[in-house]
């Protein structure tokens, strides 16, 4: 095990050890490790749930469980209808999610109540957010979006986490975590306790870790901080800052074949060096693979505020504003060509149009090695407001949403100096043309220069009410409003652009595409209460996504709008709709808890995404999906330290309909060449089932927990899975099993509770596949004779359609960290 030490990690040491070595052990100090409250189960990994709705839980013990680095899919990876991956032990690298099949972009998050999904594609980036230390808890609705949330893209339900509150009392708390692959992290937290009505908290955190296949590394600093004021009579205000900065070498995904045949498949290590020679025509297309060249640069913050006002005994109104801003991206390797790509430009020697990109005093280049980067800029300001009132034996609420979300993309190119590493990781200088205008790469065809202007307003309105002793309803409607402007600027600048519309008379120069989306969100839950111990519950709602904002670019080619016969301007950018049934049962004791749903979802205009390896987002309608399962979950209290837990989850989506796509291009005769015309063909996919959607997930744990001494064993088995449409790759079904121990000393002077824990994540080391970030519609090629059929022959073009191998991220190997952590 390799260690790795920091500044924050010195100062911790050796604030400990003074302390250590000062006076004499407090006889009176709490040593035992904290024991679950009442409705608590399953050493935090279940809590007595009330909602008329499938939703799940963990809380701030469960989430102790784990290394201190873990991102919040690792945090929730056993719960019901989970088949969370993470792409390696520290969780710093991030993961993939899904819920019920669901991926993580039709899911919607909240931190602290303010949405944190990509305002754009809906991503998801878990890595990014509140440290696991500040988390209170992590609960997930499976399938029944919150009336109230704050979504645009949530079919699928939403996932909350809850950021801590100030502690009542001063305290300083430190911990020191180490692991494998030189991980580190030192986390730092000062509550201020309370100071008349205000209490507050801030916390620092610094991390790194190495990747634990190939060359690379995770660097992690990050901020939170929390305030609450107490305005007397059950009134508050709360503010949270979340910030966070992040440089992390990508994990290469791999193909199957990739994995088969070395389990470390990663980019290259070494850097062969730069060819650049005077009067010769250079190809640095061999050097794009480098992992220096292959990273994740972001930093985001997000501001929240939140607010209580009580009115009167039966009437109050919360008002939460909240900002988000984040920079960065995901880069890659690229080449250019010195005159091709800047066709036009005078750079040259004699004049000629290009510009010399690698200093060689030639423009003869055709590959000179550059680093690419997927740049995004968001600012996205939004207020949530709800006004609370019961009366009559009616809880009533309306609630208001408002979102203004701006999102600029660009794919910048920097230069790459004679070690392979980018002179400026961030892009803030980048590659020029020879007249000085920006130069931006090309995502699918177009220039990625790109900004998308975001406006949703909902509103929201709620009843909930009883029939009787034992029965009660839920009735809900949400009416989002959304309006998406798509500005193209070509490959310049905005500037470039605007003076290029104004030279042409208002003609010409940046494409835009607007489109709104009206919906109407019904949903409808009762609850029946058989007696004290259980209830009964149905839920009925009716989800909706608005379409991907990159998907509207897909309507721009050439920087010109397609034509209304587009696909792109149909059902390409229809919104995915979901009608979501579940009917469970609940059973809460004293030392047992119970849940149990059955659950049906009808999609139409399902959508799914694929991400190329450069970092360019697709988007495809794959028609309707029936999706089927049901879940179970159980948890025991402590019974002589010992308690359990337990999942299992089976899913079954199959396609309802063909997968059409046109094959060849259009093209009109030219001297021997004949003219084509595109076929239109449809694939067999009716009947398949959805990729990454395993149809067994079961999930296990078990703790053991006596004075200051607590263990628990866990394990996910995750069945077998689809990386295509067309069901012609499985992946193999995996069971990871993973160990945690701690052990909470006695305090001693100055320090309280000082607590060592040792969790080992992949216990048995397990060789598996984990998340498929890219998903293919067909792994191999179809044509006439393996099932492909033809609605159109078009003219002069083959009719197939070759295979493409989807991509995975490998399974984690086994890791173990050690943390300890004291407070002052």
């Amino acid at each position: 095990m390799r260690f790795k030490q920091s500044p924050l990690a010195l100062l911790v040491a050796g604030l400990s050890a003074s302390l250590w070595a000062a006076d004499a052990v407090d006889a009176n100090a709490e040593q035992s490790i904290k024991i679950e409250g009442k409705g608590v189960f399953a050493g935090g990994k279940m809590v007595y749930e009330e909602a008329a709705k499938a939703r799940a839980t963990v809380t701030k013990k469960a989430i102790e469980e784990k290394t201190s680095t873990a991102n919040a899919y690792q945090l929730i990876d056993k719960l019901p209808g989970i088949n969370a991956h993470s792409q390696d032990g520290s969780g710093l690298f991030g993961g993939t999610l899904t819920v019920r099949g669901f991926s993580a972009s039709q899911m919607g998050f909240t931190v602290n109540g303010a949405p944190v999904n990509d305002s754009g594609g809906y991503e998801v980036y878990p890595m990014e957010y509140v440290d696991s230390e500040n988390l209170e808890e992590i609960f997930v609705t499976q399938g029944t979006t919150d009336n109230d949330a704050p979504h645009i893209g949530a079919t699928g339900g939403n996932v909350g986490l809850v950021l801590q509150k100030p502690q009542d009392a001063f305290r300083l708390r430190l911990t020191q975590t180490m692991g494998m692959n030189s991980l580190y992290k030192t986390f730092a937290r000062i509550d201020t306790g309370k100071t008349g009505p205000v209490k507050s908290f801030i916390s620092i955190s610094d991390s790194h870790g190495n990747k634990w296949r190939g060359e690379g590394r995770a660097r992690r600093f990050h901020i939170d901080a929390n305030t609450m004021w107490n305005l007397g009579g059950g009134s508050e205000i709360s503010g949270a800052v979340m910030y966070n900065k992040m440089d992390n070498h990508f994990l290469r995904r791999a193909r199957m074949t990739d994995w088969q045949a070395n389990r470390e498949y990663d980019y290259d290590a070494k850097f062969a060096g730069r060819q650049i020679r005077p009067g010769v025509a250079d190809n640095e297309s061999g050097l794009t693979n480098y992992f220096e060249l292959n990273r994740n640069p972001f930093e985001n913050y997000q501001v929240t505020l939140k607010s209580k006002f009580m009115l009167s005994n039966n009437l109050s109104l919360d008002i939460d504003p909240y900002f988000w801003h984040g920079k960065g991206g995901g880069s890659s390797g690229t080449t250019l060509n010195e005159t091709s790509y800047t066709s036009g430009m005078t750079g040259c020697p004699n004049g000629r149009p290009g510009r010399d990109l690698n200093g060689d005093g030639d423009c003869l280049d055709t590959n000179v090695l550059g680093y690419t980067i997927s740049k995004t800029v968001t600012d996205r300001p939004g207020v949530t407001a709800r006004l609370n009132w019961a009366v009559s034996g009616h809880k009533l609420m309306a609630a208001v949403w408002y979102e203004a979300a701006r999102h600029r993309q660009t794919r910048p190119v920097v230069a790459v100096g004679a070690n392979g590493i980018p002179l400026d990781i961030w892009a803030d200088e980048s590659i020029t043309r020879a007249d000085g205008s920006a130069y931006n790469g090309f995502s699918g065809g177009l220039a990625r220069n790109w900004k998308t202007n975001t406006t949703v307003t909902q509103l929201t309105l709620q009843d909930g009410f009883d029939v009787g002793d034992n029965l009660s309803f839920l009735l809900g409607v949400r009416t989002p409003r959304t309006e998406r402007e798509a500005i193209s600027y070509g490959a310049g600048s905005e500037a470039e652009q605007a003076a290029f519309v104004r030279e042409r008379g208002g003609q010409g120069g940046a494409v835009s595409d607007t489109r709104r989306w009206n919906q109407v969100l019904p949903n409808i839950s009762a609850k029946y209460a058989i007696n004290e111990r259980s209830h009964a519950f149905v839920a009925i709602s009716k989800n909706a996504k608005t379409p991907a904002n990159f998907s509207l670019f897909e309507s721009i080619q050439d920087n010109k709008l397609v034509g209304a016969d587009s696909r792109f301007t149909s059902r390409e950018l229809a919104p995915e709709k979901s009608l979501n049934v579940d009917l469970g049962y609940r059973y809460q004791g004293d030392s047992f808890n119970f849940n149990g749903s059955v659950f049906l979802v009808n999609f139409k205009d399902r959508q799914s995404q694929r991400t190329d390896d450069d970092g360019t987002k697709r988007n495809y309608n794959v028609g309707d999906t029936k999706k089927r399962g049901f879940e179970l979950e159980f948890g025991t209290s402590q019974r002589k330290g010992v308690s359990f837990y337990g999942s299992a989850s089976f899913i079954r989506e199959r396609l309802s309909d063909d997968f059409v796509q046109y094959v060849g291009v259009n093209r009109a005769a030219t001297g021997t060449t004949p003219e084509t015309r595109a076929a239109q063909v449809a694939l067999p996919t009716a009947g398949k089932t959805m990729t990454d959607a395993p149809k067994w997930l079961l999930g296990m744990g078990a703790n053991y927990q006596k004075g200051g001494f607590a263990a628990g064993l866990g394990a996910k088995y995750t069945g077998k899975r689809y990386g295509d449409l067309m069901n012609q790759e499985v992946v193999p079904s995996s069971t990871v099993w993973d160990l945690n121990m701690a052990y909470k000393f006695a305090s001693i002077a100055a320090m309280k509770r000082p607590t060592v824990r040792v969790a080992v994540s992949n216990l048995f080391d397990k060789n598996y596949l984990g998340g498929i970030p890219t998903t293919q519609i067909n792994a191999q090629k179809l044509d006439v004779n393996n099932g492909l059929r033809v609605i159109d022959p078009g003219k002069n073009v083959a009719l197939s359609v070759a295979g493409s191998a989807p991509s995975y991220d490998i399974g984690s190997p086994r890791f173990v960290s050690v943390s300890f952590t004291a407070d002052f």
